[in-house]
């Protein structure tokens, strides 16, 4: 499976242009990672959680245009938590990936290099920001196919 296909996977459901860059960020992130950059996998996660929640958003109103230079997450997230939910995807989409994204955007923004030296600590969080990132990853691609082992299959061939 190659980006191409996952990018093309997933603009079925989403916006095309904001998934090329979350995909693009989602590599970049896994790369720095298995490169040991532990700082630059932060860096990509939180810009990751940026798009991937400008993506829900723009998903909610397909016709309104999103600056990806100018994503307010705090606002996106509020507006999508607040949104009411049909059904257990929209809670999934709407509420749940939310609040994960959230945690991924506040590891790297909010704590501010507060541990960058601890390497041990460093390593912790970008482990637990790449995993996750999967898992959302892997959740967008159920929202188009409810084939489990297709995605698995996507999702292995991507995190590989």
């Amino acid at each position: 499976m190659t980006k191409e296909k996952l990018k093309q996977i997933l603009s079925l459901k989403y916006d095309p242009k904001i998934v090329g860059f979350l995909v693009s960020e989602f590599v970049k992130m896994r790369e720095n990672y298995w490169l040991g950059d532990s700082e630059k996998t932060l860096i990509k996660g939180a810009r990751y959680a940026e798009l991937c929640i400008a993506l829900l958003k723009q998903s909610t109103q397909p016709k309104k245009e999103i600056d990806l230079n100018k994503i307010n997450f705090e606002q996106y997230y509020l507006f999508l938590i607040n949104l009411p939910k049909k059904d257990s995807m929209d809670e999934l989409l709407y509420l749940v990936i939310p609040n994960v994204l959230k945690g991924l955007y506040s590891i790297r923004n909010k704590k501010d290099g507060m541990h960058f030296k601890l390497s041990t600590l460093y390593f912790v969080d970008s482990e637990y920001v790449v995993n996750a990132s999967s898992w959302i990853l892997s959740q967008l691609l159920l929202t188009i196919s409810e084939d489990e082992n297709e995605i698995e299959t996507i999702v292995e061939s991507v995190i590989k």
